[in-house]
């Protein structure tokens, strides 16, 4: 998979989207997410939930303020796939900031229903960590998504849920209870103990 390569300009509006932007919405079978119709969007427009849009603002100032590259992971999974991948934001001289990311990981498993685009879906909510793709559990609790979906009996198609997006209070303690990892740090492992509707994933 190419990288995949985007850029906001000083009002956190997508002003280009390059390299495996394009590929990557259709292998994925989302339409929306063509360049000509986020071009000129705001990015936080694309992602759900007032929690996850003020984290993104607090990320966003965070890189802008110190000048610094900034790397993260994060899991972009398909029905079909557990994915694994790694986003830096470079600041620019002009204000804008780049995004890039490369997939480190991708490991094939039994197809998630809960995943799938194209099924119907009950009024139902359940939440999941936009990073790391854990689903908060009926008791308050974060399980990773192939165990949480097991004991929640969401193995067939039938009668799913509608998908929410957060952040879980592990990934929010990565994000926000210090330093980013900065841009030269080594590559991640792909495991759920680390910790994106939403434009990362």
């Amino acid at each position: 998979m190419r990288p995949i390569e985007y850029v906001i300009d000083t009002d956190d509006r997508i002003v280009a989207a390059a390299g495996g932007w394009s590929e990557f919405a259709a292998e994925n079978d989302a339409p929306e997410l063509s360049p000509a119709r986020v071009l000129g969007t705001p990015l936080l427009d694309w992602f759900a939930g007032d929690d996850l849009r003020q984290l993104w603002r607090e990320l966003l100032a965070v890189c802008r303020r110190t000048n610094t590259a900034r790397t993260f992971p994060y899991r972009c999974d398909a029905p079909d796939f557990r994915r694994a991948l790694r986003m830096t934001l470079t600041p620019r001289p002009d204000g804008s900031l780049h995004f890039r990311s490369v997939l480190d990981h991708q490991q094939q498993r039994p197809r998630l229903e809960l995943l799938r685009r194209d099924i119907p879906r009950r009024e139902q909510f359940v939440l999941l960590c936009s990073w790391c793709k854990c689903m908060k559990m009926p008791s308050g609790a974060w399980a990773d998504l192939e165990i949480a979906v097991t004991r929640e009996g969401l193995l067939n198609g039938a009668d799913m849920p509608q998908l929410s997006h957060g952040i879980c209070p592990s990934c929010r303690d990565l994000l926000l209870g210090g330093p980013l990892q900065p841009a030269s740090g080594g590559p991640w492992t792909g495991t759920a103990s680390v910790p994106r509707r939403d434009l990362a994933c």
